[in-house]
């Protein structure tokens, strides 16, 4: 079972980006209230509990949590474990906004890292790999309103790529807000930069996205697992 230690205090220190903290913001407020409510170490299970209390309590008698709600695993990270933050945030995905399961990684085809964050996709197609760091990614905010839980696929990809890239002075092409996903990834020539995606998801879910991409020079069909009725 995984165990974050000392969250608690944590979560009782929480600011809005470093600024001081301002009682009236709700972002802050449900951190704190959770805080009140947990033992100084907890595991997922019982976090996602007292996040679910918290914010039904303030939608109830208070406002709209639309606004943070998905920023809330972002915090939560940055006080406990890779490994928890990344089991909180796949919970917190389908127990607390109710979206559909982040894909599982059903056949691993590797990336490979230039330098950190930088990511060489000359070996993959990049509509593909723009549609994998689509489909793992999740709304933001008021994005919640233009989510569409459809799956892309490398057709779909391709006319995104055209229609959702934004050309930056350097000749990369930019992907920032998408159909209510915050993606804020980089094309440029055989690379994609996935820095600031991960910032706005999770550590290590760019290069999770671009493993899920066969490799162009693949030679046999790889074995997909095969779910069970």
């Amino acid at each position: 079972m995984l165990i974050a230690e000392n969250i608690k205090q944590h979560l009782a220190e929480a600011t809005i980006s470093g600024r001081r903290y301002y009682e009236e913001h709700p972002e802050c407020r449900i951190h704190h209230e959770v805080a009140e409510l947990i033992p100084d170490d907890i595991d997922v299970d019982n976090l996602i509990i007292a996040y679910k209390i918290c914010l039904d309590n303030y939608e109830k008698h208070q406002g709209n949590v639309l606004p943070f709600i998905a920023t809330i695993p972002q915090y939560v990270r940055k006080g406990t474990t890779q490994e928890f933050a990344k089991e909180f945030r796949k919970k917190y995905i389908t127990d607390i906004l109710g979206l559909p399961p982040q894909p599982e990684l059903e056949t691993d085809y590797g990336y490979v890292e230039t330098e950190p964050y930088v990511i060489d996709i000359s070996n993959k197609n990049k509509y593909a790999v723009l549609a994998a760091l689509y489909n793992y990614s999740t709304p933001y905010g008021m994005g919640f309103a233009q989510y569409d839980p459809y799956a892309w696929d490398e057709e779909i990809g391709k006319l995104a790529f055209e229609k959702f890239g934004e050309v930056l002075a350097d000749g990369s092409i930019f992907f920032g807000w998408v159909q209510g996903r915050l993606m804020r990834c980089k094309f440029k020539d055989n690379l994609v930069y996935v820095e600031a995606y991960n910032r706005e998801n999770i550590d290590g879910l760019g290069q999770l996205a671009v493993s899920s991409v066969p490799n162009l020079n693949q030679k046999e069909k790889p074995i997909q697992k095969v779910k069970k009725d």
